[in-house]
């Protein structure tokens, strides 16, 4: 802390004061001795800014030019306001200080000003009394340092022959340029890579590995955590904020670079690790596997995308045994596409940083959501388990943990049981762990009959057999390590993915999940075309006519003709009555895609043409509708109920940022696609329409 402010202070004052024989001067600070503020106990009372400043006082020697700064424990505590008030009155104290020495004109009036420029504002600053948010902030202090990230020369070394462990070195350098032939290699350089995977892990102990691994898992997201809660600080001590953002999100990146891998890297360790008499794993044996690991799913996303035609079927074998590929997709599309869904994590916890604070007011915990009578039942026929059965589970391993006062612990299978079962039936906790184990394989690959090979593809998500859908791992026979902070995430990532249909249909069991998943998926979009109507009806624009809303509109009703039945409907209709411009919009709520698999066989959907059986996709049925509405712009006019000539805009808008946004640059005109979030910037007429002109009775 001392460091960042001192060399801020001594830049501002440069700047902004003036100087006249000044000499070399030192300051001393002494804090009170205190033990550390509880960063999930808040205080009662938080001190003021004046108040914290009166605790802090100061000496100035001129003679020796010595300033002397006494700090009390009111400072501490004020750290959990959810501004900068510590740091504003330590600052202050100093620089009342420095100006008690000959030669520093600080004038009195102008140190307010000045503290407010070295610390960029009410956001700037360096220390946080931040609220426990998650289990793991309990352990901080003693992960924080311990991240193990993959090692650049690692991955050199990995790639150097990779392609010559599965192709021939004879033939020298080599040019693949057939979809099949590029698919081939990789895939079997996949299953090269995860042979060396599952070898060097039979090398060392699984109890180690495991726990080693999961600690990595949670150090990173820890950091991760405190890079995006303490986002607004480091950009309020930066002038360039877009750069100090850019900053952010690198970083957060590369913690996301540990956090899969890690997650990744324990499935094929329980399964291959020896129970005993394996070595102990170190930071450098964990950064090679985890290189591996990230090989694995880079080279596995290549080949589906290849596979669904994101990427050019062209790879390359260099002299040294490396495989390049065509990397435009990545590039232009997967990148961008993943840093700024991670710019809009980060914008979130700027947005909300006052929650995080002690200072924050407490807020009573919400009444448990009330389900539909219909996901109640997809989730008993689909677990056998009520919903109040998993959330008691996430609570049960939270109890269990903060007797243990350990980020993880091991407990026997039937101890477990028997701790859940205080207050459910036997049958039901013995269900729960059923549920939510990860189990112990004789090997990674050997699935029993009931599982799909692609449930141990790790470069796909949303697989049922992983860590993140089963934390409790299973480290020996009927041994389990729980990690209360992977059990509470799991619970609600499966609640979440059932209850929103994420999981694929291929991968549910019952009949009433399937039923659900068919029922939440097209409410979903049914949803989301009402949300855009009500934005829109916000900023000015009529989307209803005599209390019937121009919602999920078939073409039928606009055309008039039984013609128009083959083009489906118009999601929303937005009409401007002052300048008779007309929204067609059709609206995609879709689910968050990451993987290069996922992203390309999205894109899929959205070219723009037939697809593989001969029917429009999704982009071309759009575009079909707008180009009949073009040729009919009489009977839409008739439609909304315009007494003039209209003017037709087609408008497809996406709930969320999705890959198109950055596949279609240079396909699509800017205006005619947009997320929910830009309808506010681009649409917004609500001043200029404040009559409704030209149209005809719209209530």
């Amino acid at each position: 802390m001392l460091r960042t402010w001192i060399g801020r202070i001594v830049e501002s004052i440069g700047d902004r004061c003036s100087f006249k024989d000044a000499g070399a001067t030192e300051v001393n600070f002494r804090f009170s001795d205190q033990s550390r503020l509880d960063g999930f106990r808040p205080p009662k009372t938080i001190p003021t800014v004046d108040e914290i400043q009166r605790d802090i006082s100061f000496s100035a020697d001129p003679a020796t030019r010595v300033v002397v700064i006494e700090i009390g424990p009111k400072f501490e505590i004020g750290t959990a306001s959810s501004t900068n008030d510590s740091e504003v009155a330590l600052l202050r104290q100093v620089l009342h200080g420095i100006r008690e020495l000959p030669g520093i004109d600080i004038p009195e009036d102008g140190i307010n000003d000045l503290v407010d420029t070295i610390t960029g504002g009410p956001d700037g600053r360096h220390l946080h009394g931040i609220v426990e948010q998650s289990y793991r902030d309990r352990f901080g202090t003693s992960i924080r340092g311990k991240v193990v990230k993959p090692n650049p020369i690692d991955n050199c070394n990995l790639r150097l022959g990779l392609a010559f462990k599965v192709e021939s070195k004879s033939e020298g350098r080599k040019k693949l340029r057939a979809k099949r032939t590029c698919t081939q290699l990789l895939n079997r350089t996949v299953v090269y890579l995860e042979d060396e995977l599952c070898r060097q892990l039979r090398q060392f102990d699984r109890q180690n590995v495991v726990r080693t691994t999961l600690t990595n898992y949670e150090a990173a997201l820890f950091q991760r955590e405190r890079w995006e809660r303490t986002a607004h600080a480091n950009i309020a001590l930066h002038r360039d904020k877009d750069a100090a953002m850019s900053t952010i999100i690198e970083h957060v990146g590369l913690l996301d670079g540990v956090i899969q891998p890690s997650r990744l890297l324990v499935e094929v360790a329980v399964c291959e690790c020896p129970d005993a008499g394996g070595m102990k794993i170190g930071r450098g044996d964990l950064s090679r596997l985890l290189t591996i690991v990230n090989a694995i799913c880079i080279l596995g996303g290549w080949s589906d995308a290849i596979h669904m035609n994101a990427m050019p079927p062209e790879l390359e074998i260099t002299p040294l045994g490396d495989i390049l590929a065509d990397t435009k997709f990545e590039r232009d599309i997967l990148s961008p596409f993943h840093g700024r869904a991670t710019g809009d994590r980060v914008d979130h916890s700027v947005k909300n940083r006052e929650k995080i604070y002690a200072s924050a007011p407490t807020e009573e915990r919400p009444d448990a959501p009330e389900f539909e009578p219909d996901f109640r039942k997809a989730i008993r026929s689909e677990l056998g388990l009520e919903i109040e059965d998993i959330a008691y589970l996430a609570d049960k391993a939270y109890e269990l943990g903060l007797q243990c006062n350990e980020l993880m612990f091991e407990i026997s299978r039937p101890d477990f049981e028997k701790a859940l079962a205080a207050e459910r039936s036997p049958e039901i906790a013995k269900m729960l762990v059923e549920a939510f184990a990860f189990p112990l394989r004789d090997g990674w690959r050997n699935l029993t009959e009931d599982q799909d090979e692609r449930n141990i593809q790790l470069w796909r998500i949303r697989r049922t057999l992983s860590v993140l859908r089963r934390p409790i791992i299973e480290v020996t026979t009927g041994n389990l390590l729980v990690s209360p902070d992977m059990v509470n995430s799991a619970v609600f990532y499966v609640l979440r993915a059932y209850y929103e249909g994420t999981y694929r249909q291929r991968d549910l069991l019952s009949k009433p999940m399937c039923d659900w998943w068919s029922t939440t998926n097209n409410r979903r979009g049914k949803q989301f075309a009402e949300r855009v109507a009500e934005k829109l009806t916000e900023l000015g624009w009529v989307t209803s006519c005599r209390k019937k809303r121009w919602i999920e509109v078939q073409m039928t009703e606009i055309l008039i003709e039984k013609a128009g039945k083959k083009f489906g409907d118009v999601d929303v209709i937005a009409f401007d009555p002052s300048s008779g411009r007309v929204l067609c919009i059709e609206c995609k709520a879709l689910h968050f895609h990451k993987t290069h698999g996922e992203v390309a066989e999205q894109l899929s959907d959205y070219r723009g043409e037939l697809n593989s059986k001969g029917k429009p996709d999704d982009l071309l049925k759009h575009l079909n509708r707008i180009e009949l509405l073009r040729e009919n712009t009489e009977k839409l006019a008739k439609f909304v109920r315009s007494k003039s000539d209209i003017v037709m805009e087609p408008l497809l808008v996406f709930e969320n940022p999705v890959p198109m946004l950055f596949a279609w640059k240079d396909q699509m005109k800017q205006n005619e696609i947009a997320t929910f979030s830009l309808l506010a910037d681009r649409y917004d007429i609500s001043e200029e329409n404040t009559k409704l002109n030209g149209c005809q009775d719209h209530n």
